[in-house]
């Protein structure tokens, strides 16, 4: 009878394993974007002779009446916004 327990939860555990790995691969598949789309990352603001650096307002922090200075923007998008890495830069582009 104590072999039949635990045999019974290898098997439970297996498939609980079983289950979290396919909710992992549709994760995955989720964050996969198509070949004909821009990939927006995150790249440092060039500085001048002064500066190896620039630093610019976030934008989205600014649009909440946040003042945060950055180094970083999405140099793919066309108007270049200045962005924090975290959370702003996933949330602009939807990520």
């Amino acid at each position: 009878m104590h072999t039949f327990c635990l045999t019974g939860l290898v098997e439970f555990r297996e498939s609980i394993m079983r289950k979290l790995m396919k909710t992992e691969s549709l994760a995955k598949k989720k964050i996969i974007r198509k070949s004909t789309e821009k990939v927006h990352l995150p790249t440092y603001i060039k500085g001048d002779a002064k500066a190896k650096t620039k630093r610019r307002k976030c934008r989205l922090c600014l649009q909440n009446k946040i003042r945060k200075d950055v180094s970083f923007h999405c140099a793919t998008c066309s108007d270049e916004p200045a962005l924090c890495l975290e959370p702003c830069f996933r949330l602009y582009h939807k990520y």
